[in-house]
Parts: structure tokens; C-alpha cells; sequence
């Protein structure tokens, strides 16, 4: 991310190995190539927590269900 930030500086000094405007056609596509990568990263992660939720709302009724079950051996003992 600092090496596209340091080129879209670089856009408005003078280049002379080419235009500021294919400069700028470089940097955009870096620039959309990078947003790709995010969304993924953050498809990604959301994927994680969906599934992390799953696991811990399993996790929760498993707990209810032993809570439910020791309630009712102890009012059978008692």
C-alpha cells in the first residue's frame, strides 16, 4: 500500500518516461487490482464469522440441552 501511495505522488511530478496520465492508468489499476484483493480478504473473514457464529450458536443449544438434562437428574434424586 505505501509503494502505491508513493507512485500516485510521483504522478504530478515531471516524468519523462511517459505521460501523468498513462501514470495514472497504472496506478488506477493497481489501485483496482488492490481493491479486488480487499474484497476478497474481507469475503474471506465473513465467511469465518458466519461459520464461527454457526459453530457457537451449536455450541449454545448443546450447552442448554446438558443444563436441561442435569436439571432434570437432580430433580429425580432430590
Amino acid at each position: 500500500m505505501r509503494n502505491l501511495l508513493n507512485r500516485i505522488r510521483r504522478i504530478g511530478a515531471p516524468n519523462s518516461s511517459g505521460s501523468s496520465i498513462e501514470s495514472l492508468n497504472v496506478v488506477s489499476g493497481d489501485v483496482a487490482t488492490a481493491m479486488t484483493a480487499i474484497r476478497s480478504a474481507i469475503g474471506h473473514v465473513s465467511e469465518y464469522v458466519a461459520n464461527t457464529t454457526a459453530v457457537v450458536e451449536e455450541q449454545s443449544a448443546a450447552t442448554d440441552d446438558i443444563a436441561s438434562s442435569m436439571q432434570r437428574a437432580a430433580a429425580e434424586l432430590a
